[in-house]
């Protein structure tokens, strides 16, 4: 079932195209709705009124500059006389959109932009006193007071104005509607909102597929051999995919998986990669590879089953339409983009794919093609050893305890978010919305870290409590794909049980909300030592519950008495 988000528009203009392209963009999962425009701020004031019972999901508040420093439109104002004033405008409104976070999940402020009719001064209009000039630092402040914010996000409108080339604005639709943009500008920019959304909501994709020949590189490797593929060097081709490959290799550095399907003999292509100089990526960049000559819908769905994601999270770039439809036709989940037959024109095309885009950036995402490596050599060493009991005592797991706080609540919430499988209630919150909750006088939220010899995989896991009487109800049970089969799950239970028992509990118990994904909690649950009563799960705290004696458990300095 779509997930829906309301969306609340707030502007000092007629954003009536803002809400339609929000609608037919995002395919329903937004709904919008537009507050009065040339009301800001009574808006405003009444949005961040204390007590408020309707919360809102998202908000965009777009506004023109002269509505925030009514000096700007004034002809004989003298705007370097004008900046402490206008910055303390600026600070007003922020505090203004500060004041709604505590009744606004998610806030979006695009920044302010000038009509191409605003020349100023001309030429020298960037220098001090000039229009440009002004609004320049007002955006700068903008950006600086919400750039702390986890749940207020500036966003860049002088984007989609270039996108419009010249048409923009057009003074017609400011006088007859009070719409001062082409249509095109809204398009553009509820592109990027639809993005942003799906962003905070961690409905990002996690793997980039991709194919070799006249997609990573020039030409036919087969064909003209390792040294003659075009791949940099004096040649325009070449330099396109040289860019294009710096490209992929950023998006790896911000946690995008990277993999590749190829219809090419391995060993040539390997050394295609590994031997040629214009390389921009490594064979390490790569957390799988499928380079053989059979059908490549299945040889996405083996990577996949490899790494152990799910197939919604796949984008497949390659420039034959023919395999493109193929995956689209086989894999109904993979996102398979358009892509163009220009080759110079493939760094634009990635750049215009949102699904990639996340709300902030963690440790985690930096260090997860090495995770995925290190799995990879965990997995090699449980084919050559005898048990899985061996495997395990072998692997030398540490789990390190921590209590939810903000040192971690950013990865914590990632998590919590984008987890299906093995999570109990699927619940999702913002950063601050789960901070309250952990704030909250009978709950306690733990992170727990894993990490044995072949590296770290980071915060993989959450496990909460919040007491009721003489009962200890399990809010939150997540723990990520890449750990859970190693009785980490057991530590996450040990660990409540032993904070339900501190707190005077009698009965710790587990109430399994099913979805479409998560049958792997519920196998878990079903064999671990809690008894079954219907799809709830219980256990007595007076009991020890048994952990495995190959993970060593560690409390970090933040964890009040977690164990």
């Amino acid at each position: 079932m779509m997930s829906v988000t309301q969306c609340l528009i707030v502007s000092d203009f007629n954003c009536d195209n803002l809400s339609g392209y929000l609608k037919k963009t995002s395919d329903g999962s937004i709904q919008p709705s537009c507050a009065p425009f040339g009301q800001l701020w009574p808006t405003l004031i009444d949005l961040a009124r204390p007590g408020k019972s309707d919360k809102i999901e998202t908000a965009i508040i777009w506004t023109q500059p002269q509505s925030i420093v009514p000096a700007i439109s004034r002809e004989d104002a003298n705007l370097s006389d004008l900046f402490d004033d206008a910055m303390q405008e600026v600070d007003r409104y922020c505090d203004a959109l500060l004041a709604l976070e505590s009744n606004c999940n998610t806030l979006f402020v695009p920044t302010w932009t000038l009509a191409t009719n605003s020349r100023g001064r001309g030429f020298a209009d960037l220098k001090p006193g000039g229009l440009h000039w002004l609004l320049g630092k007002m955006n700068d402040r903008l950006i600086d007071r919400l750039g702390h914010s986890n749940q207020s996000f500036v966003l860049n409108a002088s984007k989609w104005m270039e996108k419009c080339e010249g048409t923009a604005f057009d003074p017609r639709l400011w006088y007859m509607g009070k719409i001062p943009f082409h249509r095109a500008v809204f398009q553009h920019a509820a592109e990027e909102i639809v993005g942003a959304v799906d962003a905070v909501a961690g409905r990002v994709k996690k793997l980039l597929v991709l194919d070799l020949d006249d997609t990573l590189w020039g030409g036919i490797v087969g064909e003209v051999g390792w040294q003659n593929i075009r791949l940099g060097g004096h040649d325009a081709i070449g330099e396109a995919f040289k860019d294009f490959q710096k490209s992929l290799k950023r998006l790896k550095q911000q946690g995008v998986l990277l993999a590749i399907a190829s219809k090419n003999e391995e060993a040539v292509a390997l050394t295609a990669i590994r031997e040629n100089p214009e390389m921009q990526l490594e064979i390490d960049d790569f957390v799988a590879w499928r380079i053989n000559w059979n059908d490549k819908a299945r040889n996405i769905l083996s990577i996949v089953d490899e790494l152990n994601i799910g197939i919604d999270s796949v984008v497949f770039i390659d420039d034959n339409p023919v395999e493109r439809q193929r995956v689209r036709d086989t894999c109904p989940g993979v996102l398979v983009p358009d892509w163009p037959t220009d080759k110079m024109q493939y760094v634009t095309a990635l750049s215009k794919l949102r699904c990639f885009d996340k709300a902030s950036a963690t440790n985690e995402d930096a260090q997860r093609t090495k995770m995925y490596h290190a799995e990879r050599d965990r997995s090699e060493l449980k084919h050559n050893l005898e048990s899985v009991d061996q495997w395990l005592h072998s692997l030398e797991m540490v789990v390190e305890v921590a209590a939810v706080d903000k040192s971690n609540i950013k990865r914590a919430t990632q998590l919590l978010n984008k987890t299906n499988q093995m999570n109990l209630s699927t619940r999702r919150l913002t950063e601050s919305e789960f901070l309250d909750w952990c704030s909250g006088e009978n709950r306690e939220a733990f992170a727990f870290s894993v990490s044995d010899k072949f590296g770290d995989s980071g915060l993989t896991g959450l496990g909460s409590i919040e007491v009721v009487e003489d009962t200890a109800v399990i809010t939150d049970f997540i723990l990520s794909c890449r750990v859970f089969g190693r009785s980490v799950e057991d530590v996450i239970l040990s660990t409540l049980i032993d904070a339900a028992r501190r707190r005077g509990s009698k009965t710790i118990v587990a109430n399994y909300v099913a979805t479409e994904k998560n049958i792997v909690m519920l196998n878990f649950l079903e064999n671990s030592e809690f008894s079954n009563v219907g799809n709830a799960f219980q256990f007595a705290v007076e009991c020890n519950y048994t952990e495995p004696d190959w993970i060593h458990v560690t409390q970090k300095a933040n964890t009040a008495s977690a164990r």
